[in-house]
């Protein structure tokens, strides 16, 4: 039988993998929808992170955030309370927004159910919003040299809500697709 430590075990380092894998594959074909180093007008890294704190919760969150960190190890080298706050946030912003829209987790089939396209929808907005802040105010904080903030969360909101709407839907359209198999299987 597998423990709830190993499961969740199991879920962290999936979520890692996941969203670096994820960021890697995005990073060179998407390069021309980049604004600044890691703000783009489309970023589908963060259409993963709700993905995996939908199907994971926390566990998914901390393993976005170790995937950050180990991603962004040059970014803690070089400002290391910026680069840890950045961390934090990566997977944080993604977490507070699923257990604010979709409350606490329960049974993934029944979470799975509630998302319709108004959930979708207020997951996207609320999550692109929520990460942008964050990350804005990490910059802020600690990053003297940094201009335009506005312009930065503007671009970074627009980025992550259309990566976190297609992955949604994805996700969406995936479950259905299972579904619909299981359903004619019986």
């Amino acid at each position: 039988m597998v423990t709830k430590l190993a499961l969740n075990t199991a879920y962290i380092i999936i979520g890692a993998i996941a969203w670096t894998a994820a960021r890697w594959a995005y990073t060179y074909p998407f390069q021309w929808a980049e604004y600044v180093p890691g703000i783009n007008l489309v970023y589908l890294p963060h259409g993963m992170s709700m993905v995996l704190v939908v199907l994971f919760g926390l566990s998914g969150g901390i393993g976005i955030s170790i995937a950050t960190a180990l991603t962004g190890w040059a970014v803690i080298q070089a400002n290391p309370e910026l680069g840890w706050l950045q961390t934090l946030v990566a997977g944080s912003a993604a977490v507070i927004t699923r257990y604010i829209i979709l409350g606490p987790f329960r049974s993934l089939e029944i979470l799975l159910t509630r998302l319709n396209g108004r959930a979708l929808l207020t997951l996207a907005l609320a999550s692109s919003v929520i990460s942008s802040a964050g990350h804005v105010l990490a910059w802020y904080w600690f990053d003297s040299e940094v201009t335009d903030l506005a312009m930065r969360f503007f671009n970074m909101s627009v980025g992550n809500f259309f990566g976190a709407l297609i992955f949604l839907y994805v996700l969406k359209y995936v479950n259905s697709l299972i579904k619909g198999f299981l359903s004619h299987g019986n």
